[in-house]
C-alpha cells in the first residue's frame, strides 16, 4: 500500500497551530484518530492502515489553543497495491 500524503495550509494564520489528524471508514459515522497533537503541517499516512478497496474520510482538527477549526476531505479510495 501507498502513503496517503497529508498537507495544511495555514499561511495567513500568525499563532502556531497544533493538528489532530481522524480517519472514518464509514461516512463519517465514527472517527479513528491517526495522528495527535502535532506542529506538523504534513503527514505520510501508511496506506496499510486501511484495508483494500476501503473509502475513507480524512478529518484534520487545526487550534491554537483558543480557536479551532476542522476540515473534511472526500472519499479516499485505498488501492490494493505490492508497492
Amino acid at each position: 500500500m501507498k502513503n496517503i500524503p497529508i498537507r495544511a495550509n495555514h499561511a495567513t494564520w500568525k499563532d502556531p497551530l497544533i493538528y489532530n489528524v481522524l480517519a472514518s471508514l464509514d461516512e463519517g459515522q465514527s472517527w479513528n484518530l491517526v495522528q495527535l497533537s502535532t506542529k506538523e503541517t504534513s503527514l505520510l499516512m501508511p496506506g496499510k492502515l486501511f484495508p483494500a478497496g476501503s473509502k475513507i474520510l480524512l478529518r484534520v482538527i487545526a487550534t491554537d489553543g483558543v480557536y479551532s477549526a476542522e476540515a473534511v476531505s472526500g472519499p479516499v479510495v485505498i488501492e490494493d497495491s505490492k508497492y
